[in-house]
């Protein structure tokens, strides 16, 4: 039985990751800039001021999943280098340890 993981799906993962990582780091500022287009384009005050509210409403909520999206793609890369370090360090360790092995 073999254990420890496929570093080339887990590099393959972690530069997904990574890419996730990208996408997030501005979600805050690309929810702004959707908001403040919203307000230019609004015409009559009640909206524009309907836009103010729910900023409040969901700003708290857009960085959330901007910082846990962060934390994920962080996640998995550092996951993923763990277990291909632990492979390479052991492998050494077990290279010859069967019989017949070299």
């Amino acid at each position: 039985m073999e254990a420890g993981g496929n570093t080339g799906e887990l590099h393959s993962k972690s530069q997904s990751s990574q890419t996730l990582a990208e996408s997030m780091k501005d979600l805050g500022k690309d929810f702004d800039d959707v908001l403040q287009n919203a307000k230019e384009a609004a015409v009559e005050p009640e909206f524009k001021s309907g836009f103010d509210d729910f900023d409040s409403m969901y700003r708290a909520h857009v960085d959330k999943v901007e910082d846990q999206g962060e934390q994920l793609a962080e996640n998995i890369g550092s996951a993923g280098r763990e277990i291909e370090d632990t492979d390479t360090e052991t492998e050494d360790e077990y290279q010859g340890a069967a019989p017949g092995g070299s």
